[in-house]
């Protein structure tokens, strides 16, 4: 029952220069235009003559975000897929290539109209984690992030009942 989304909605050919990286993160869990649930992720590598020293290395996580469980170069015609959910975190280590050289994937998302198993429900956008050794970020940068975020939300949200009030 996996469907391919015809938009690459968060898919497509991204391509990551020299300085570039992912930090670890969930993928959006559903996709309210296409009222269908993301359950599959699938990358293919373009990347002639990549070096292990230019970094942009797939990482998959545990549930906890503990221990990095595998490791995909992005290689030429490699192809490297996961299914999705609540905790299968992943991010992209700091790309290090030649400034002429850039890392490249073509990724693609599958749907199906049903929810996967234990689903809770909730509709969720990307969702960011730290790195075990990513202490600053873990422990301030991301907190004050979701701290201002919420912020932003609380004070659009007073505006829209003002505006009601208002008529």
């Amino acid at each position: 029952g996996l469907m391919a989304d015809p938009a690459l909605a968060g898919g497509g050919i991204p391509e990551t220069h020299r300085g570039g990286h992912r930090d670890v993160h969930g993928d959006v869990n559903f996709n309210p235009d296409l009222g269908l649930y993301r359950r599959l992720y699938l990358l293919v590598y373009f990347n002639t003559d990549w070096q292990d020293a230019y970094g942009g290395v797939l990482d998959l996580w545990d549930a906890d975000v503990k221990h990095c469980v595998g490791r995909y170069a992005p290689i030429f015609n490699r192809a490297a897929g996961f299914a999705t959910s609540d905790h299968s975190w992943h991010g992209v280590t700091p790309v290090t290539c030649p400034p002429d050289v850039m890392r490249k994937s073509f990724a693609v998302y599958y749907y199906t109209r049903e929810p996967p198993p234990g689903w809770d429900g909730v509709p969720r956008s990307t969702v960011f984690r730290a790195r075990p050794d990513e202490h600053w970020k873990g422990g301030v940068a991301m907190p004050a992030e979701r701290f201002a975020r919420a912020g932003r939300r609380g004070v659009e949200a007073l505006k829209g009942r003002v505006k009601q009030l208002l008529g």
